[in-house]
């Protein structure tokens, strides 16, 4: 027997006696239909459902006034929902609150035994680095001596800053309070069986299932996590959405990482107190490292930074579609 298909059917059976916003029952995620031995379906032949799916059903769209109960090849309502000829029910686009923050400078900064355009693999490096959170004051940890030799050749001649980094707050989705829903204007009606039919179909990929009784109920697969589908499998085409709880949810908002930015300049001194200056400042932000070429053998004493300024930045929103019952249907 086609025990995969039907164990899916008695749980939306199931799931129909729940009220709007009980527990879903799980999906029948085999996605081939098990084989049946025996003989020849004498009803319809139709694509068995992808995993993650439910069905076949027969299912009746329209006005609910005109809803025709289930035919007697497949007397069990196994979900009814409410929906929109105009398409999915509408919801508040999703938008993110304002960020802030700062700038800090927390990135390697290395000195290399070799110019800028000479640096590369088999360069000696000496750390020069910053404490964590590090904002600008002047710092004379980690510092290098004048005239220190890597491999015979002086440890400083050309000298690596690490990019600054954004430290923010903020940038979270804002509450998605969708107006009241729009009246319902559409029904469906999925209907189905509460034991197999057996009998073996042409194709291995088909499973036996009850014929429509008219061309007013189509064949149907049912997707009932709505928030994560976009399309339907080639062999169930034509796509609608429908809502079974009274006040149906849109989903959650989420918000992207905002893509603020940093920019300043650091200055290099010889000695341990920010006095005399390696050089003019050199421009630093978000983008990268950046590397600057040093008299070799130059003392790396102490480091400061001026001018951080933080841009905030903007993040893109997601989410909040409305999480409905997805039916695809043969035409």
């Amino acid at each position: 027997m086609k025990t995969s298909y039907f164990a899916a059917v008695f749980s939306v059976i199931a799931a129909s006696a729940c009220g709007p916003g009980e527990s879903v029952p799980p999906h029948d995620d085999a996605g081939t239909p098990p084989s049946d031995a025996g003989a020849m379906c004498e009803a319809a032949c139709v694509p068995f459902h992808p995993a993650f799916w439910y069905g076949p059903a027969l299912v009746w769209m329209g006005d609910e006034a005109a809803a025709p109960p289930c035919p007697a090849t497949a007397p069990f309502d196994v979900y009814s929902a409410h929906g929109y000829v105009e398409g999915p029910m509408p919801c508040d686009a999703c938008t993110c609150g304002p960020t802030s923050g700062s700038c800090e400078q927390s990135e390697p900064v290395t000195a290399a035994a070799a110019s800028c355009a000479n640096d590369g693999t088999g360069v000696e490096h000496t750390s020069s680095d910053l404490p964590v959170g590090w904002v600008g004051s002047c710092n004379a940890e980690n510092a290098i001596p004048a005239g220190k030799l890597c491999g015979g050749v002086p440890c400083v001649q050309s000298i690596t800053i690490g990019p600054l980094r954004p430290k923010q707050t903020g940038c979270l989705p804002m509450p998605n309070i969708n107006a009241s829903p729009p009246p319902w204007n559409r029904f469906a009606r999925a209907c189905s069986l509460p034991t197999a039919l057996g009998g073996q179909c042409p194709a291995s990929s088909d499973i036996c299932t009850p014929a429509a009784p008219g061309p007013e109920f189509k064949q149907c697969i049912l997707y009932l996590d709505g928030y994560s589908l976009s399309d339907c499998p080639s062999t169930y085409p034509e796509k609608s959405v429908f809502y079974q709880a009274p006040t149906p949810k849109c989903g959650p908002c989420a918000c992207d990482v905002p893509d603020s930015t940093c920019t300043g300049s650091i200055s290099l001194y010889q000695g341990d107190a920010c006095g005399t200056e390696i050089g003019a400042p050199i421009p630093i932000d978000a983008a990268g490292p950046v590397c600057v070429d040093v008299p070799p053998g130059s003392a790396l004493g102490s480091k400061s930074a001026s001018s951080l300024s933080y841009q905030a930045g903007t993040c893109k929103p997601s989410g909040g579609a409305p999480n409905g019952a997805v039916f695809c249907c043969q035409p």
